[in-house]
């Protein structure tokens, strides 16, 4: 009966939007408390259930979701997803007295989107996907919740039921924001599948998923990926790119996002298969392949380009700590160190293009007077830490070599370091600009 309800108040506000020269801006309410008469126009008389709320609202409309926990009930077994609704922006993170959108607090008031739709806690029976976004357009935002319990294992029913445990993304631009997906599986993205799409990912953390084949937290095809502010960490897959796998991408931007503790057989942080990709102010740390390219992989018909991007304490097997090449590969003012085996850089028949980097092993590398190789005694680089900025760096400490060794500033070269600190008359090697004590006295603590 409170579905039907919510039913026919959609009908008649829908109606009455549908008029000509109409402009839809109607907010429609979820919360898994409310006790009214479930017509979704209000707090009080919130819809029970998050895909009544979506179906209710027309293109244009927001749904604002109380904090909760979320199951699907929309299909049939386990294929039974949230789907998201063109034009339709749904946000999490309110207490359900909220006025204005600016006033939610997504990380206070958790809003959870769980698959586990059967027996609790085993993910035989989960949800192949938790959200799906189908011919979404980019007017539309998905923000403010936590997506779990996904596992897309299957290919029986539908060989789509292999990939985006947590979320599927298929044909679409939308933007997705300040979202956690956490303990997501998948035969391919784990915590996320992006497909024939040029969504943009913002502030969005993915951790602890798995893919059983391949991109544990994120699976991008055939794609455009806009990604910034997102994590990526203590993500796992059996073949590659554990934390992001790109493959047959084109003109990607990567900013200001971290890839730690991954793990996969190889390109355990990143794997960039047949994609041409820029990444800019990232970190990769710890992460692990047990084959090749501990922090990233570039491979098949690809170009990937670093700039002020920090590699540190990744490992891999056989080579390529920080990044395995085999493609076109080109950093600049990044820092290559700390690696567990012989070479942080591995260089397999690609070619490789380096301007003003700190690489401390490297092997097949062309080497030049613009970079600083080598195990230097007087490098004097302070620990990864939070140094100011979105992403950890090493702070070059005072007497290091790298420390204005740069000629004038280099059109097509970031104008500023890692962190956003304009670089001077005479650029620093690596991501880091050193600033003398005067200006940043907590530096003088290391030094």
């Amino acid at each position: 009966m409170r579905k039907t309800v919510c039913f026919w108040f959609a009908l008649v506000i829908a109606a009455a939007f549908s008029q000509p020269g109409a402009i839809h801006s109607a907010v429609w309410y979820v919360s898994e408390t409310a006790t009214g008469n479930n017509s979704g126009t209000s707090w009080p008389n919130a819809c029970t259930g998050l895909q009544a709320g979506i179906n209710s609202a027309a293109h244009g409309d927001q749904v604002w979701v109380s904090a909760g926990t979320y199951r699907p009930s929309s299909g049939s077994g386990r294929q039974t997803w949230f789907a998201l609704k063109d034009g339709v922006s749904v946000y999490g993170g309110f207490d359900g007295t909220e006025t204005l959108i600016s006033q939610r607090d997504w990380k206070t008031n958790q809003t959870i989107l769980s698959g586990d739709i059967g027996v609790p806690d085993d993910p035989a029976d989960n949800s192949f996907h938790v959200v799906v976004a189908l011919n979404i357009d980019d007017t539309t935002t998905f923000s403010g919740f936590i997506i779990r319990d996904g596992n897309a294992d299957d290919g029986t029913l539908s060989e789509y039921n292999q990939y985006g445990g947590g979320m599927y993304i298929g044909a679409s631009s939308l933007t997705v924001s300040h979202c956690i997906f956490e303990g997501n599986a998948a035969s391919e993205g784990g915590g996320m599948y992006h497909h024939i799409s040029n969504a943009a990912i913002t502030h969005c953390l993915f951790r602890n998923n798995s893919g059983s084949m391949l991109g544990g937290g994120m699976l991008c095809h055939s794609s455009t990926l806009t990604m910034s502010y997102c994590t990526f960490s203590n993500n796992e897959a059996s073949g590659s790119g554990a934390g992001l796998y790109l493959n047959t991408c084109t003109d990607n931007f990567i900013s200001y996002s971290t890839f730690n503790n991954n793990r996969a057989n190889s390109g355990a942080g990143l794997l960039n298969f047949n994609s041409s990709t820029m990444g800019v102010n990232n970190t990769f740390s710890a992460n692990l392949a047990t084959a090749v390219g501990g922090g990233a992989m570039n491979v098949g018909n690809s170009t990937l380009r670093f700039a002020n991007c920090t590699f540190r304490k990744n490992e891999s097997k056989y080579g390529g700590d920080s990044v395995y090449n085999s493609a076109e590969l080109n950093p600049e003012n990044c820092i290559f160190a700390g690696g567990t085996q012989e070479y942080d850089l591995v260089n397999d028949g690609g070619t490789v293009n380096t301007y003003r980097n700190i690489i401390e092993s490297q092997d097949g590398f062309p080497l030049n007077s613009y970079d600083v190789t080598g195990p230097q005694p007087n490098l004097k680089m302070g620990p990864l830490a939070d140094n100011g900025g979105e992403t950890m760096t090493h702070a070059l400490l005072r007497g290091s070599i790298a420390i204005d060794s740069g000629s004038v500033a280099v059109v097509g070269l970031p104008m500023d370091d890692q962190r956003g600190v304009l670089r001077d008359s005479k650029p620093d090697f690596g991501a880091f600009e050193y600033v003398h004590p005067k200006t940043m006295p907590w530096l003088f603590l290391l030094e």
